[in-house]
Protein backbone atom coordinates (compact mmCIF):
# COMPACT_ATOMS: atom_id res chain seq x y z
CA UNK A 1 0.00 0.00 0.00
CA UNK A 2 2.72 2.48 1.02
CA UNK A 3 4.76 1.60 -2.06
CA UNK A 4 1.85 2.24 -4.42
CA UNK A 5 1.10 5.52 -2.67
CA UNK A 6 4.73 6.63 -2.97
CA UNK A 7 4.82 5.82 -6.69
CA UNK A 8 1.76 7.97 -7.33
CA UNK A 9 2.98 10.90 -5.22
CA UNK A 10 6.36 11.06 -6.94
CA UNK A 11 4.56 12.37 -10.03
CA UNK A 12 2.56 15.06 -8.23
CA UNK A 13 3.04 18.53 -9.69
CA UNK A 14 4.58 21.45 -7.78
CA UNK A 15 4.05 23.67 -5.89
CA UNK A 16 3.96 21.31 -2.96
CA UNK A 17 4.12 20.97 0.79
CA UNK A 18 7.46 19.31 1.50
CA UNK A 19 7.17 15.70 2.57
CA UNK A 20 9.71 12.90 2.74
CA UNK A 21 9.22 9.15 2.59
CA UNK A 22 11.78 7.19 4.64
CA UNK A 23 11.99 3.40 4.63
CA UNK A 24 14.21 0.79 6.21
CA UNK A 25 12.99 -2.74 5.66
CA UNK A 26 9.31 -2.83 6.58
CA UNK A 27 9.50 0.39 8.57
CA UNK A 28 7.93 3.35 6.74
CA UNK A 29 8.01 6.97 7.91
CA UNK A 30 6.49 10.11 6.44
CA UNK A 31 8.41 13.21 7.53
CA UNK A 32 6.74 16.62 7.45
CA UNK A 33 8.61 19.92 7.98
CA UNK A 34 6.30 22.20 9.93
CA UNK A 35 6.24 25.99 9.87
CA UNK A 36 4.96 26.69 13.37
CA UNK A 37 3.96 30.31 12.70
CA UNK A 38 2.17 31.53 9.58
CA UNK A 39 -0.28 34.10 8.28
CA UNK A 40 -3.92 33.11 7.73
CA UNK A 41 -4.51 30.86 4.69
CA UNK A 42 -0.78 30.60 3.85
CA UNK A 43 -0.61 26.86 4.54
CA UNK A 44 -3.07 24.18 3.47
CA UNK A 45 -3.65 20.45 3.70
CA UNK A 46 -3.65 19.55 0.02
CA UNK A 47 -5.60 16.55 -1.32
CA UNK A 48 -2.47 14.45 -1.83
CA UNK A 49 -1.30 15.19 1.70
CA UNK A 50 -4.67 14.01 2.96
CA UNK A 51 -4.15 10.81 0.99
CA UNK A 52 -0.89 10.25 2.84
CA UNK A 53 -2.59 11.05 6.11
CA UNK A 54 -5.21 8.43 5.38
CA UNK A 55 -2.55 5.70 5.27
CA UNK A 56 -0.66 6.40 8.50
CA UNK A 57 -1.20 4.51 11.75
CA UNK A 58 0.16 7.20 14.07
CA UNK A 59 1.12 10.89 14.03
CA UNK A 60 3.99 12.24 16.12
CA UNK A 61 4.53 15.89 17.04
CA UNK A 62 7.32 17.65 18.93
CA UNK A 63 5.19 18.32 22.00
CA UNK A 64 3.39 15.68 24.03
CA UNK A 65 -0.39 16.19 24.22
CA UNK A 66 -1.53 18.11 27.29
CA UNK A 67 2.03 19.02 28.26
CA UNK A 68 2.51 21.38 31.21
CA UNK A 69 5.63 23.04 32.58
CA UNK A 70 7.20 23.95 35.88
CA UNK A 71 6.63 27.57 36.80
CA UNK A 72 10.29 28.06 37.77
CA UNK A 73 11.38 27.43 34.18
CA UNK A 74 9.46 30.51 33.07
CA UNK A 75 9.48 32.89 36.05
CA UNK A 76 12.83 34.43 36.97
CA UNK A 77 14.09 33.93 40.51
CA UNK A 78 14.78 36.90 42.79
CA UNK A 79 18.55 36.46 42.41
CA UNK A 80 18.49 36.53 38.60
CA UNK A 81 19.44 39.58 36.61
CA UNK A 82 16.76 39.12 33.97
CA UNK A 83 15.70 42.48 32.60
CA UNK A 84 18.58 44.14 34.43
CA UNK A 85 20.81 42.89 31.62
CA UNK A 86 18.91 45.06 29.14
CA UNK A 87 19.28 48.69 28.20
CA UNK A 88 16.27 51.00 28.68
CA UNK A 89 15.59 50.77 24.92
CA UNK A 90 15.50 46.97 24.99
CA UNK A 91 13.26 47.00 28.07
CA UNK A 92 10.84 49.29 26.27
CA UNK A 93 10.85 46.88 23.33
CA UNK A 94 9.93 43.97 25.61
CA UNK A 95 7.11 45.96 27.19
CA UNK A 96 5.83 46.84 23.72
CA UNK A 97 5.94 43.15 22.75
CA UNK A 98 3.76 42.18 25.70
CA UNK A 99 1.31 44.95 24.89
CA UNK A 100 1.11 43.63 21.29
CA UNK A 101 0.32 40.17 22.66
CA UNK A 102 -2.41 41.61 24.88
CA UNK A 103 -0.51 40.86 28.08
CA UNK A 104 0.31 43.10 31.00
CA UNK A 105 3.71 44.82 30.72
CA UNK A 106 4.26 43.74 34.32
CA UNK A 107 4.72 40.20 33.04
CA UNK A 108 7.90 41.33 31.31
CA UNK A 109 9.48 42.10 34.68
CA UNK A 110 8.95 38.55 35.94
CA UNK A 111 9.86 36.22 33.09
CA UNK A 112 13.25 34.81 32.20
CA UNK A 113 15.05 36.46 29.31
CA UNK A 114 14.55 33.50 26.97
CA UNK A 115 10.79 33.79 27.56
CA UNK A 116 10.88 37.52 26.77
CA UNK A 117 12.88 36.85 23.59
CA UNK A 118 10.46 34.13 22.45
CA UNK A 119 7.44 36.28 23.23
CA UNK A 120 8.92 39.19 21.29
CA UNK A 121 9.39 36.93 18.25
CA UNK A 122 5.68 36.08 18.46
CA UNK A 123 4.85 39.77 18.81
CA UNK A 124 6.90 40.67 15.72
CA UNK A 125 4.94 38.07 13.74
CA UNK A 126 1.62 39.16 15.23
CA UNK A 127 2.20 42.61 13.77
CA UNK A 128 2.01 41.02 10.29
CA UNK A 129 -0.94 38.77 11.02
CA UNK A 130 1.13 35.63 11.57
CA UNK A 131 0.71 33.44 14.64
CA UNK A 132 1.03 29.81 15.81
CA UNK A 133 -2.75 29.49 15.40
CA UNK A 134 -2.29 29.61 11.60
CA UNK A 135 0.80 27.38 11.43
CA UNK A 136 0.89 23.99 9.76
CA UNK A 137 1.01 22.08 13.04
CA UNK A 138 -2.11 23.80 14.38
CA UNK A 139 -3.89 23.24 11.07
CA UNK A 140 -3.03 19.54 11.06
CA UNK A 141 -3.94 19.01 14.71
CA UNK A 142 -7.30 20.65 14.07
CA UNK A 143 -7.91 18.22 11.22
CA UNK A 144 -6.83 15.22 13.28
CA UNK A 145 -9.32 15.99 16.04
CA UNK A 146 -11.94 14.47 13.76
CA UNK A 147 -9.93 11.26 13.32
CA UNK A 148 -10.47 9.24 16.46
CA UNK A 149 -8.72 6.12 15.14
CA UNK A 150 -5.33 7.75 14.56
CA UNK A 151 -2.82 7.42 17.40
CA UNK A 152 -1.45 10.86 18.37
CA UNK A 153 1.92 10.95 20.10
CA UNK A 154 4.42 13.57 21.26
CA UNK A 155 8.18 13.38 21.67
CA UNK A 156 9.05 16.04 24.24
CA UNK A 157 7.48 17.39 27.38
CA UNK A 158 7.14 21.15 27.61
CA UNK A 159 9.78 21.07 30.35
CA UNK A 160 12.24 19.45 27.92
CA UNK A 161 11.56 22.10 25.29
CA UNK A 162 11.94 24.90 27.81
CA UNK A 163 15.10 23.42 29.30
CA UNK A 164 16.65 23.49 25.82
CA UNK A 165 15.83 27.20 25.57
CA UNK A 166 17.01 27.88 29.13
CA UNK A 167 20.35 26.15 28.45
CA UNK A 168 21.40 29.05 26.22
CA UNK A 169 23.30 31.71 28.25
CA UNK A 170 20.97 34.63 29.13
CA UNK A 171 23.44 37.14 27.73
CA UNK A 172 22.74 35.77 24.25
CA UNK A 173 19.04 36.49 24.58
CA UNK A 174 19.96 39.93 25.92
CA UNK A 175 22.11 40.58 22.84
CA UNK A 176 19.29 39.47 20.55
CA UNK A 177 16.83 41.82 22.25
CA UNK A 178 19.33 44.69 22.08
CA UNK A 179 19.79 44.08 18.35
CA UNK A 180 16.02 44.02 17.88
CA UNK A 181 15.62 47.27 19.80
CA UNK A 182 18.18 48.91 17.53
CA UNK A 183 16.43 47.76 14.35
CA UNK A 184 13.35 49.84 13.49
CA UNK A 185 12.25 47.33 10.83
CA UNK A 186 12.80 44.24 12.96
CA UNK A 187 9.23 43.01 12.47
CA UNK A 188 9.41 43.30 8.69
CA UNK A 189 12.76 41.53 8.62
CA UNK A 190 11.45 38.63 10.70
CA UNK A 191 8.32 38.36 8.55
CA UNK A 192 10.35 38.32 5.32
CA UNK A 193 12.52 35.56 6.78
CA UNK A 194 9.38 33.62 7.67
CA UNK A 195 8.06 34.01 4.12
CA UNK A 196 11.34 32.69 2.70
CA UNK A 197 11.11 29.67 4.98
CA UNK A 198 7.50 29.06 4.00
CA UNK A 199 8.35 29.18 0.29
CA UNK A 200 11.15 26.67 0.81
CA UNK A 201 8.77 24.28 2.55
CA UNK A 202 5.92 24.70 0.05
CA UNK A 203 8.31 24.15 -2.86
CA UNK A 204 10.09 21.18 -1.25
CA UNK A 205 13.35 23.09 -1.72
CA UNK A 206 15.81 21.44 0.68
CA UNK A 207 18.69 23.71 -0.39
CA UNK A 208 16.64 26.83 0.37
CA UNK A 209 15.50 25.28 3.64
CA UNK A 210 19.11 24.64 4.64
CA UNK A 211 20.06 28.20 3.68
CA UNK A 212 17.26 29.58 5.85
CA UNK A 213 18.46 27.41 8.73
CA UNK A 214 22.09 28.48 8.28
CA UNK A 215 21.14 32.17 8.13
CA UNK A 216 19.20 31.77 11.38
CA UNK A 217 21.33 29.39 13.41
CA UNK A 218 24.82 29.23 11.90
CA UNK A 219 25.51 32.85 11.01
CA UNK A 220 28.10 33.36 13.78
CA UNK A 221 29.48 31.80 16.97
CA UNK A 222 26.60 33.16 19.03
CA UNK A 223 23.87 31.60 16.94
CA UNK A 224 25.81 28.33 16.76
CA UNK A 225 25.24 27.95 20.50
CA UNK A 226 21.52 28.27 19.82
CA UNK A 227 21.81 25.68 17.06
CA UNK A 228 23.53 23.21 19.38
CA UNK A 229 20.85 23.48 22.07
CA UNK A 230 17.71 23.99 19.99
CA UNK A 231 18.50 21.85 16.94
CA UNK A 232 21.42 19.44 17.18
CA UNK A 233 20.79 18.00 20.65
CA UNK A 234 17.07 17.78 20.06
CA UNK A 235 17.60 16.10 16.68
CA UNK A 236 19.49 13.35 18.47
CA UNK A 237 16.57 13.03 20.89
CA UNK A 238 14.12 12.84 18.00
CA UNK A 239 16.21 10.17 16.27
CA UNK A 240 16.33 8.10 19.46
CA UNK A 241 12.55 8.41 19.78
CA UNK A 242 11.99 7.35 16.16
CA UNK A 243 14.28 4.35 16.56
CA UNK A 244 12.70 3.26 19.85
CA UNK A 245 9.07 3.70 18.84
CA UNK A 246 7.27 0.39 18.40
CA UNK A 247 4.10 0.58 16.35
CA UNK A 248 2.59 -0.21 12.96
CA UNK A 249 3.72 1.61 9.81
CA UNK A 250 3.47 4.05 8.21
CA UNK A 251 4.17 6.66 10.89
CA UNK A 252 3.91 10.42 10.36
CA UNK A 253 6.39 12.77 12.05
CA UNK A 254 5.62 16.49 12.10
CA UNK A 255 8.62 18.47 13.32
CA UNK A 256 9.90 22.00 12.87
CA UNK A 257 11.31 22.61 9.39
CA UNK A 258 14.81 23.42 10.67
CA UNK A 259 15.16 19.97 12.25
CA UNK A 260 15.54 18.27 8.85
CA UNK A 261 18.31 19.83 6.67
CA UNK A 262 22.06 19.90 7.07
CA UNK A 263 24.73 17.52 8.34
CA UNK A 264 23.14 17.45 11.82
CA UNK A 265 19.56 17.27 10.50
CA UNK A 266 17.19 14.37 10.72
CA UNK A 267 17.34 13.55 7.02
CA UNK A 268 21.07 12.89 7.26
CA UNK A 269 20.79 11.15 10.64
CA UNK A 270 18.15 8.80 9.28
CA UNK A 271 20.22 8.07 6.17
CA UNK A 272 23.13 7.12 8.42
CA UNK A 273 20.73 4.88 10.35
CA UNK A 274 19.98 2.96 7.16
CA UNK A 275 16.81 4.63 5.90
CA UNK A 276 16.28 5.33 2.22
CA UNK A 277 14.73 8.76 1.84
CA UNK A 278 12.81 10.21 -1.10
CA UNK A 279 11.18 13.58 -1.48
CA UNK A 280 7.55 13.47 -2.54
CA UNK A 281 5.08 16.19 -3.43
CA UNK A 282 1.63 16.89 -2.04
CA UNK A 283 0.20 19.54 -4.29
CA UNK A 284 -1.61 22.45 -2.69
CA UNK A 285 -5.21 23.10 -3.77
Amino acid sequence: MAGLLLASLLHTAAPAQALWHAQRGERVLFLVPSVHVAAPDSVHLGPEFLRVLGTVASAHFELKPGALTRKDLVIAGPDEQGMKLLSPEARRLVVSCYETLGLSPKVAQRVRLWVAAADCENAFMRGYGASPAHGFEALLKGHLQNNRSLQIEGIESLDEQYLALAAVPPVMYAEALEDAAASPDIGLGRFERLQYLLRAVLQSDVAALEKAMNDTFYADDTTKVLAEQLLEKRNQRYLAYIESYVGPSPQLFVLGAFHYPGSHGLLELLRKAGYEIQSIGTAAP
